[in-house]
């Protein structure tokens, strides 16, 4: 229960889809660098239909799943500022950005801090939506930068656009069809910006790195979206959470309420979280990660992540 992936087949609606879409010649090629054109207008539609944004197809560009999505938003929010600045990261952070930002700690004010390096804000990403938002609502972001919004996860629990709070001009959303339709394997993802400078800026690196998605996945995400198919999966993600969060030992303690894919637990006996991992692993089989990998030093070493996104059945054997 350590790695966040689903144990089950992810929406039948873009799995279908995709498996007609293998029949046609033309979405066996490449598709537009940008994405295939029925995929955008759906991400642009479902947006808007969610949050009331009023996206357009030309705000979004798809990508080879959520993690090119975030490189090229950074990409384009770097070069839109000037190359001037630097990107500040608030934690827990995504521990692979260590690829495209080199990390460096700022303690002071966050304000003072984004307004001195410019360039990118990049709000947490994991599930705390509501101590995301209050971040960025901290932040006095100057005018040469922008908010890059990890927001894969928004289909799984209660959700508020980071957005909603800041200029929309200024936000470059980042989307996953792996998160949001259970489908990790697909690796499709959108970038999502108002302001048409960031995205043709993304849309530019996206070229540089994969050029473009693949293609009959592309066509399932955009019926799935279309039918706002996500399969029910934050209703399942709850469930399992109450039935870990009922049998968790002593030595743990919930963070939070439900929050979509993981349950954070806090060690209140004073074991420290390798240490507690190891253990756990050895004497019951049951993989939970230290969430240490998700900050800066020095990191807290008293919590742990579990996974939620499984089957009913996956959590009752963790839990038991």
């Amino acid at each position: 229960m350590g790695q966040g992936y689903p144990d089950f087949l992810g929406s039948e609606v873009a799995r279908r889809a995709a498996a007609e879409a293998l029949k046609e010649a033309a979405l066996n090629q490449y598709s537009a660098p940008r994405g295939l054109p029925q995929l955008r207008e759906a991400v642009a539609s479902w947006h808007s239909r969610r949050y009331g944004s009023k996206q357009t197809a030309e705000d979004v560009v798809v990508t080879a799943g959520g993690q090119e999505a975030l490189v090229c938003a950074i990409r384009a929010g770097i070069e839109a500022s000037g190359r001037s600045g630097g990107v500040v990261v608030m934690e827990p952070f995504y521990p692979f950005l260590g690829g495209v930002v080199v990390m460096e700690p700022f303690y002071p004010f966050l304000g003072g801090a984004v307004s001195r390096a410019g360039g990118i804000a990049m709000p947490m990403r994991l599930e705390a939506p509501e101590f995301r938002i209050r971040g960025v609502e901290l932040l006095d972001i100057p005018e040469n930068a922008f908010v890059v919004a990890d927001e894969v996860y928004e289909g799984t629990a209660k959700h508020r656009r980071v957005a909603s709070v800041v200029d929309p001009q200024r936000v470059i959303t980042v989307g996953s069809a792996g998160k949001l339709l259970s489908l990790t394997g697909w690796r499709v993802g959108w970038i999502v910006a108002s302001n048409r400078e960031l995205a043709d800026r993304a849309a530019a690196a996206h070229l540089d790195l994969t050029y473009a998605a693949p293609t009959p996945l592309q066509a399932g995400v955009a019926r799935a979206l279309d039918e706002d198919d996500l399969g029910g999966v934050g209703a399942l993600f709850k469930q399992n959470y109450e039935k870990l969060e009922a049998a968790l030992p002593s030595s743990l303690k919930a963070r939070g309420g439900p929050r979509g894919y993981f349950l954070v637990a806090e060690i209140i006996d004073g074991t420290d979280d390798l240490t507690f991992v190891e253990r756990l692993a050895e004497s019951t089989g049951v993989v939970a990660a230290p969430l240490r990998v998700f900050y800066a030093d020095p990191p807290p070493t008293n919590l742990v992540r579990f996974t939620n996104q499984h089957t009913t059945s996956t959590p009752r054997v963790g839990a038991s």
